[in-house]
């Protein structure tokens, strides 16, 4: 995903992505640069990109969900409370 930040986005003393459930384990880049990794779906992630975004030019957001390695799959799946 490519988009734009103007100067009025950027001078915001925080500037975040917000993912509300991705279903999988995932891996987010933000112009180029790892923001996020996740393990959970069944949560809120809140990333501060502000130092990662460019002013006057595009940026670009990208994710990949990873597969779960036979280790991790013999885990427990923990489930947050409330």
């Amino acid at each position: 995903m490519n988009f734009e930040v103007t100067p009025a986005e950027l001078a915001r003393s925080n500037v975040d992505l917000v993912f509300e459930g991705l279903d999988a384990a995932a891996e987010i880049y933000v112009n180029g640069a790892q923001a996020l990794t996740t393990d959970n779906s069944f949560r809120v992630w809140r990333v501060p990109v502000k130092d990662r975004l460019h002013c006057g030019r595009e940026s670009a957001a990208r994710g990949s969900f990873l597969r779960r390695s036979r280790q991790r799959m013999r885990r427990p799946l923990a489930i947050p409370s409330g």
